[in-house]
């Protein structure tokens, strides 16, 4: 091998860039909590929401399709036994209505989830990171980071839509639980 063979060598060692680090995203974990369905009267005029969930150890993340076929992200707590302010709820179906504000008056233009086992005061209000929430859902236009956690970002628009298309209009919330 000749001196300008190894400098060749060198110049590419020096030169080459480290490869990307690959971005760490959480698994899924398979909790999967009881399935508790409440009475729902049946009205035609009623619409039907689904949120589809991924459990996660940190989190609940969900996508909520809506009979337009808007979709929005939402982010709950983790799956605790449904223990007040720090579990989401169980799956299920609930009447949901709308709100000019929350009781306390912090949230306006809220969904209060109605009739969930063993916990009052449940809504669909803004806020991006589990921290905002004590046993709410929190919408948001699409699923991120903030901080390195697991976010739902645009809440505020994403609720504005949300209250656009439902035109506060009651509806029946269809909580389906998912085993990755």
């Amino acid at each position: 091998m000749s001196f300008l063979d190894l400098i060749g060598i060198f110049k590419e060692k020096i030169t080459a860039k480290p490869a990307p680090k690959p971005v760490k995203t959480p698994k899924p974990v398979a909790i999967r909590p009881p399935v508790i369905i409440p009475s729902v009267p049946s009205t035609p005029q009623r619409a039907v929401l689904i949120l589809t969930r991924q459990y996660y150890p940190s989190h609940t993340m969900s996508n909520l399709l809506l009979p337009d076929g808007s979709v929005f992200s939402v982010l709950e707590r983790p799956w605790e036994n449904n223990k007040s302010n720090i579990s989401c709820i169980p799956a299920g179906m609930y009447e949901v209505d709308y709100l000019p504000r929350s009781a306390s008056g912090k949230y306006k233009a809220v969904w209060h989830i109605k009739s969930v086992p063993a916990r009052l005061g449940i809504l669909i209000h803004t806020g991006n990171l589990v921290e905002h929430s004590r046993g709410c859902a929190l919408i948001g236009s699409r699923r991120g980071f903030l901080g390195g956690k697991p976010a739902v970002l645009g809440s505020k628009t994403a609720l504005r839509k949300f209250n656009s298309i439902m035109k506060q209009q009651s509806f029946t919330l269809n909580i389906v639980g998912t085993s990755p």
